[in-house]
């Protein structure tokens, strides 16, 4: 049983990183850090942490942990990782794993100089209809990958009386709507065994001023809105859509996968069950896939799901988002990000 110390307590990690690390059966809770003493003081009592600080380092210098969860701010990302590696700890990272793709290299590089265990949390890759998906693809259901669309939906910012918050300043969010909504479905396309060789698009602002925490209306500087095409070579396109905008969405992803013997459709609302449905040779329809029942998972029980996926990922017992997969998925958001300032296609370098 793995011990965690987690950074953070914002809603994510107390929904669902530490309650599902403590239902899990593979690991538990045993530290706690966050900026704020009253959250911290709360949250630890809810689900029972014995150990609570506010300092990172002196949590880092508590004896018999095994692995640290960092669930905070993405501009702390990358530098919680490092000094939770430099402890000898597996590390659990939140996505996107860093600012940029330098700051994601070195964090690959130093995991695998180490020989440490480290996961990204990808939450598609624990729901059973996207890995359904991917078994599909690798067993070569639907041949080539040779199309494919992504569409990524969330209303959260579409209202603009809703108060600026970090994710929405581009000193403490990685990518705004490209790094937080694209790093997710970029992994997916990635994981599915498209390699993009070069990218072309744009990440933009659409929305306006909006009240800040001084009362002041202040305009953000991450993105809300984002459109870009992946170039798989040999003619095979895929494309992307992400907003941070779309009003009636509260999470929704939309994903078609075609290939040259058959297609893929995937459908997810928040706090539905994911769909999937697929087109055969000679079948001008989709046809619903079932998902077999000793797979599916419940909306409750995902949370320790999920993270048990991601301790065995740790541990080397089964696959999971690495260091290197959050490295690749930031290799093309900054190739977006660039692609949309030097209005051309750009090539991914993906190395470590």
């Amino acid at each position: 049983m793995l011990r965690f110390a987690v950074a953070g307590t914002g809603s994510f990690a107390s929904r669902v990183i530490i309650p599902g690390l403590n239902a899990s059966g593979v690991a538990r809770v045993a530290a706690l850090y966050g900026r704020t003493p009253e959250r911290v003081a709360d949250t630890a009592r809810e689900h029972q942490i014995p150990n609570r600080f506010e300092s990172y380092e002196e949590m880092l210098e508590l004896k018999g942990l095994d692995a640290v969860a960092v669930c905070t701010p993405d501009f702390l990302h990358a530098p919680m990782a490092k000094a939770a590696l430099a402890s000898g700890r597996a590390v659990l990272s939140e996505k996107p794993l860093g600012m940029n793709s330098v700051e994601t290299r070195g964090l690959a590089r130093r995991a695998a100089e180490l020989g440490i265990g480290t996961a990204v949390n990808f939450t598609y890759r624990s729901m059973p209809a996207f890995a359904l998906a991917k078994e599909m693809i690798d067993s070569g259901e639907i041949g080539e990958l040779i199309s494919g669309n992504f569409d990524y939906s969330q209303s959260n910012w579409a209202d603009s009386s809703t108060p600026l918050d970090w994710r929405m300043t581009a000193a403490h969010s990685a990518g705004g709507a490209l790094g937080d909504l694209g790093s997710h479905v970029i992994d997916l396309l990635l994981w599915y065994g498209g390699a993009i060789e070069q990218v072309a698009g744009a990440d933009s602002i659409a929305s306006g001023p909006r009240p800040d925490k001084g009362g002041a209306s202040t305009a953000p500087t991450a993105s809300d809105n984002a459109a870009f095409v992946c170039d798989l070579g040999g003619g095979r396109l895929v494309a992307f859509h992400l907003t941070k905008l779309a009003w009636g969405h509260a999470n929704q992803i939309n994903v078609k996968l075609v290939g040259s013997r058959g297609a893929i459709r995937l459908f997810h609302e928040r706090g539905d069950e994911v769909t999937i449905a697929a087109a055969r040779p000679g079948e001008s329809e989709f046809s619903k896939v079932e998902i077999p029942a000793d797979r599916r998972v419940g909306y409750s029980d995902f949370p320790a799901h999920h993270m048990r996926q991601a301790v065995r990922g740790l541990l080397g017992e089964g696959e999971f988002a690495s260091f290197e997969d959050g490295h690749r998925a930031q290799c093309v958001i900054d190739a977006v990000a660039r692609s949309g300032a030097e209005k051309r296609w750009i090539p991914v370098d993906m190395k470590i």
